[in-house]
């Protein structure tokens, strides 16, 4: 199981927002780095270029805040939230850095998002998305 960086939304609530930025641009740092921070949409397509069958895929998101209605959706949103404001720095200050910004300009944005990510974060109906597969017997 493995997740993506990019914070999606069905309702594009996250439009405009820091979190959204903060995302963004580390998707990008991360990319003139090298890295591809969204290779988990690919994991699917490795063992079938190998040659098994039959792969099974799941994808499904995690909440990014307290906002569902359904106690345990609720539970996983709320762990997701904490996981977002605790690592928002250390992601933000290797990947964000990629884009060659200054530092000041850098720590701006990742305190910007921490601040929705700790206060208003439930006004986004914002995911996560995950990807894993099934693991194969031999």
């Amino acid at each position: 199981m493995d997740g993506d960086f990019e914070l999606t939304s069905d309702t594009r609530s996250l439009e405009g927002s820091a979190v959204a930025k903060w995302s963004d641009h580390g998707i990008r740092g991360a990319a003139a780095q090298g890295r591809d921070i969204k290779v988990s949409r690919r994991y699917k397509d490795w063992p079938i270029e190998a040659g098994f069958v039959d792969v099974v895929e799941w994808k499904f998101q995690m909440p990014l805040g307290t906002w569902p209605k359904e106690p345990r959706q609720k539970l996983i949103g709320d762990f997701t939230r904490t996981n977002a404001y605790e690592g928002a720095r250390g992601i933000g200050l290797k990947m964000i850095a990629g884009l060659g910004m200054p530092s000041e300009e850098v720590e701006k944005i990742i305190e910007d998002a921490k601040y929705e990510i700790r206060t208003n974060i439930n006004d986004y109906e914002a995911y996560f998305p995950w990807a894993a597969m099934e693991q194969l017997s031999i």
